[in-house]
């Protein structure tokens, strides 16, 4: 079979962290120092990524994001998705536009984690079922889509929305598909009555869903504690990265750091202190340090640190934005 093609479902993502980021595009990670759709484009390298498909919502900014950059998406046909149908709407209607035999990966566009796709492509295609759905027990998450599955078989049985904050053994949607043109005789074929609260349930009642679930950690970037967790998450590749392409340090707990010229893409350990004259850039400082005179960009300040005379831009500050109630143990 031939290589699967796949799709990058942007919708109107990265517009729900609303000012947490003061320029664009609002979904870049600190610590992977790169905006969501780069790192997807990244892990669909291998898997024909055909399609950008975005919604009217960022319609603006998308066709200048790839205007400036033609070379980096020559491959990647934008399309502007003006049905709102929800992210699974834009991977079907690719897969009625390919062969028969194609099968596609779709991935929303605030989905951060470590997908092994080729695992999930073995997996999907072992079991013959029309759809394989990405799933992840991943940090708590305020109305997140919870599912219910046979472990023996492998399906979806159930789901429901949580209405509070779900647990961390829930199993949650992460946003990543793989579709077969099975997919298209299981559901109704005309796609303009496609309804997307209708489709899950269908999958379920059908018997036709499997069920994939990562062995790493993800998250849907689209809170302010998600997108926290996004970084977080990114450590665990962090460690194996090399210095090439700029300096990437892990600052252990209790040191003195004074009078360094610039820090980037850095953790920095509970209770350390950064003195005058750093400039601290794509980092995450820890509960209980000290920070004075020192300018901050792209840095998620947690609970208990100490800022004194300190510039900042594009913050995420434990105490304002973090609210008590989304502060879990999970990186405590």
């Amino acid at each position: 079979m031939a290589v699967p093609k796949s799709i990058i479902i942007a919708g109107g993502k990265g517009t729900r962290l609303g000012d947490l980021c003061d320029y664009e595009p609002k979904h870049v990670l600190p610590i992977a120092n790169k905006p969501l759709v780069e790192y997807h484009i990244d892990e669909l390298e291998n898997y024909s990524p055909v399609r950008f498909s975005y919604s009217k919502h960022n319609k603006e900014f998308w066709e200048t994001y790839f205007s400036e950059k033609p070379s980096r998406y020559s491959h990647l046909i934008p399309k502007l998705d003006t049905t709102l149908k929800g992210p699974l709407y834009p991977l079907l209607e690719l897969l009625t536009e390919h062969d028969k035999n194609d099968y596609i990966i779709g991935i929303t566009g605030d989905a951060f984690g470590i997908f092994d796709l080729e695992d999930m492509i073995k997996f999907h295609l072992s079991l013959g079922r029309a759809i394989t759905i990405g799933m992840s027990r991943t940090c708590p998450s305020p109305k997140a889509c919870v599912f219910d599955i046979d472990e023996k078989k492998k399906t979806v049985k159930g789901m429901y929305r949580e209405s509070g904050v779900s647990k961390r053994e829930d199993l949650i949607n992460i946003g990543v598909y793989i579709a077969s043109p099975e997919l298209l005789k299981e559901i109704p074929l005309d796609l303009f009555s496609y309804k997307e609260d209708s489709i899950f349930p269908l999958f379920i009642k059908k018997g036709i869903a499997s069920a994939y679930v990562l062995r790493e950690k993800a998250v849907n970037v689209n809170t302010p504690y998600q997108y926290f967790c996004a970084n977080m998450y990114a450590l665990q590749r962090f460690i194996d990265i090399t210095n090439s392409g700029g300096r990437r340090y892990i600052i252990g707990d209790g040191t003195n750091i004074d009078n360094l010229d610039n820090i980037y893409n850095t953790v920095i350990g509970k209770k350390v202190t950064i003195g005058r004259n750093v400039i601290l850039r794509n980092v995450i400082v820890m509960d209980g340090s000290i920070v004075e005179h020192t300018h901050l960009e792209n840095a998620i300040i947690k609970k208990g640190v100490e800022c004194r005379n300190v510039k900042g831009r594009n913050m995420i500050i434990g105490e304002d934005y973090l609210k008590e109630s989304e502060i879990f143990e999970e990186f405590d």
